[in-house]
């Protein structure tokens, strides 16, 4: 049963996740371990919605979260940096632009297939840490992909409004720079969502785009931030504001909404299937998606590719969080919306196309390597003081190092049988640990390896 410490509102951890934050840094912000099996609206479904769909009525739409972009300009490359890229749990600051430059080539590319999206979605987690300059930077790449064709709408994330970490590195030391206020970023991204809203709402950042005739965005400010400048790390929980959720009521009766945001609606952290039997178990924001039946949203932060629902007597939530832009291999939502359903599928990020195949080589080893070493440092801080497990810290270290890269991808499923093999040989090393950190983390693993989290198809 889907217990209210879950919830949306404030994001509180439970008992079971608590047990799990060593791992929760290998898994840049926390890990995931839900598939999506509900008979009607499943993953199973999928194949038999998409082809159902009558193509000349669909809508293509891209998303992509947790950019964590950093300016080139505020940082020289140095020491302080290096401490900082390394501290980083496998996200990559050094490739930043590489990477916008190669999703704008690939849009090209699509344009000229006559498979151009038509809009492109930013959920959240735009910067590092909410640098102005960030902003300033991620707005002119926007504007690029929009003089293509491919409109832009995006929603902060909870590192980006008065993050009180925004700096610039420069050689040994860090200085601060110009944080972004709610004022700032909608300004910023007038031009990407806030100028061009068919609604604001008057209490957050959060807006209503249309994209058809039938289709709208509900982008929605998940983010909990001070209205002043920030003073440390930016909070990462979030919540829907009461009076957000009076100011969605108004807007989803005239078109299909799909909502977007970047904290899920739902726990990423339980079986199989949340199921409740009466609506006293949601939460505010929970209760006004199944009231007005919408049965899909779309979201970030927990920077792995995972797919959950929820289900009530009569009717099911599903919710897709896409992997971080900004980690190993770098992926993309794709989003087609028909008259009557929305299919999901995740896509890559095609650097390939944009790097010359010496350059492409070095930054997927670049990519891969700190992968690895977030993976490898737990893994060393975790049996350093375990004489029995130490002598086994390397072969157990890269086992974990495959599974975590399974788990970000979603595709633990598609590597189960090469996974099972590599865990095997280290059965012997870990069956009779007490670390919670090996427990508790197969176990999420095994709960996702007989369902895809890369595609979901879902009736509207």
């Amino acid at each position: 049963m889907l217990k209210k410490v879950n919830k949306l509102k404030n994001l509180k951890v439970s008992d079971q996740t608590k047990g799990l934050q060593m791992i929760a840094q290998v898994l840049s912000i926390m890990s995931l371990a839900l598939a999506l099996v509900c008979p009607h609206q499943s993953v199973h479904a999928q194949s038999e919605i998409e082809f159902g769909m009558d193509q000349a009525d669909v809508v293509d739409i891209w998303l992509i979260t947790d950019i964590h972009y950093m300016a080139p300009s505020l940082t020289d490359g140095g020491q302080r940096f290096e401490i900082f890229q390394k501290q980083a749990a496998g996200m990559d600051y050094e490739y930043d632009p590489d990477r916008m430059e190669a999703l704008i080539k690939q849009i090209e590319t699509a344009q000229m297939e006559g498979e151009q999206p038509q809009a492109l979605i930013v959920a959240g987690d735009l910067t590092s840490n909410g640098e102005y300059q960030a902003m300033l930077d991620l707005a002119e790449y926007f504007g690029r992909i929009e003089a293509l064709g491919t409109e832009v709408f995006v929603i902060p994330g909870n590192h980006d409004i008065h993050n009180g970490w925004a700096v610039r590195f420069e050689g040994k030391k860090t200085i601060k720079v110009q944080q972004t206020s709610p004022a700032d970023f909608a300004e910023i991204f007038a031009d990407f969502g806030y100028g061009e809203a068919v609604a604001r709402d008057p209490e957050s950042l959060s807006y209503l785009a249309q994209v058809t005739d039938d289709w709208q965005l509900l982008m929605l400010d998940t983010n909990i931030y001070s209205e002043t400048k920030g003073q440390g790390q930016s909070e990462s929980q979030g919540r829907v504001k009461e009076e957000t959720i009076a100011w969605a009521e108004t807007m989803v009766k005239q078109a299909q909404v799909l909502p977007i945001m970047h904290h899920g609606a739902l726990s990423h952290f339980r079986g199989e299937v949340q199921e409740v039997q009466n609506d006293n178990e949601l939460d505010a924001f929970q209760q006004f998606l199944v009231r007005h039946r919408i049965p899909l949203t779309l979201a970030g932060h927990l920077h792995t590719q995972h797919i959950t629902s929820l289900q009530t007597p009569d009717f099911t939530l599903n919710e897709v969080i896409t992997t971080s832009f900004s980690i190993y291999p770098g992926k993309i939502g794709r989003v087609q919306l028909s008259n009557n359903s929305a299919n999901y599928q995740q896509i890559d990020l095609d650097m390939r196309a944009y790097f010359q195949a010496g350059a492409y080589d070095q930054y997927m080893t670049h990519l891969a390597g700190l992968h690895e070493n977030s993976t490898h440092l737990i893994i060393f801080d975790t049996l350093y003081n375990d004489d029995e497990l130490r002598p086994h810290t390397e072969e157990i270290s890269e086992v974990f190092e495959a599974l975590n890269l399974s788990f970000f991808k979603g595709s633990i499923s598609e590597d189960w049988a090469q996974l099972e093999v590599a865990l095997s040989g280290i059965d012997d090393h870990i069956a009779d640990s007490d670390y919670r950190f090996f427990n508790d983390y197969l176990d999420l693993i095994l709960s996702t390896k007989d369902y895809s989290q890369t595609e979901l198809g879902v009736g509207w």
